[in-house]
């Protein structure tokens, strides 16, 4: 009589579970958002947010051959930039900014035909020093479906606003529109940008922001202008 061994392998993929911590100056980092991109497939892999205590825990399909990349998004009290790591076999990934890194980069709203009660100030990375530039087109997604028409957008009321930007490339711009406004007196719009005071207008324009190149503290004066419908 013959014996037949059946053999059942059940294999439970515990490593798909990359962790890690988000801090500045060892301090905790809420609520930033984690992205895990594999970029030689053209695809993100995954997404999380950070905890209370900078925590996060990114859960996607993948291997521990698998090469990949993750993006830090970092927008916290006008500290805005993107932070890069690729990882290759890691399971855990803690990274600690310095915030030595940023420059103070002084917005001044100007403007003769009045002002809103708050500008809603947009902030577009275009390209980030130590950020491979096949990773930009991931800073406004949040799944390979899903993207933000800005990387980050935030109403001042201030008409000096100060951010924390790390070197590198910015479109950036401003608008305060109610598409309700009966007589429409109440929009206006970011329709010039000079850097220290200069008369050379930086390139860009009102929709997309203007280029601002960052790699030392500066600032830059925003026209405003009444935008019309």
């Amino acid at each position: 009589m013959k014996t037949i061994l059946v053999l059942i392998l059940i294999f439970t993929n515990c490593n798909n579970m990359i962790q890690g911590k988000l801090t500045i100056n060892n301090s905790p980092l809420p609520n930033q958002e984690i992205l895990f991109i594999n970029a030689a497939a053209r695809k993100i892999l995954g997404n999380a947010l950070t905890d209370t205590n900078g925590i996060f825990h990114l859960k996607g399909n993948f291997t521990v051959m698998d090469t990949s990349d993750v993006l830090f998004k970092i927008k916290e009290n006008g500290l805005i930039s993107v932070y890069h790591r690729t990882i290759t076999d890691e399971r855990d990934i803690d990274l600690n900014i310095e915030s030595t890194a940023f420059f103070d980069v002084v917005l001044h709203i100007k403007s003769d035909v009045g002002y809103p009660k708050q500008l809603n100030v947009f902030v577009d990375p275009i390209t980030i020093d130590d950020v491979p530039g096949n990773l930009a087109p991931y800073f406004n997604k949040q799944s390979n479906t899903v993207a933000s028409s800005y990387f980050c957008r935030k109403p001042y009321a201030e008409k000096t606003v100060t951010l924390k930007l790390k070197k590198g490339v910015y479109n950036i711009g401003g608008e305060y529109i109610l598409y309700d406004s009966p007589d429409q007196q109440e929009n206006y719009i970011v329709k010039q940008a000079f850097l220290n005071d200069s008369n050379q207008p930086l390139e860009g324009d009102s929709n997309n922001g203007f280029k601002l190149f960052v790699n030392e503290g500066c600032s830059m004066e925003m026209i405003l202008d009444k935008f019309v419908l």
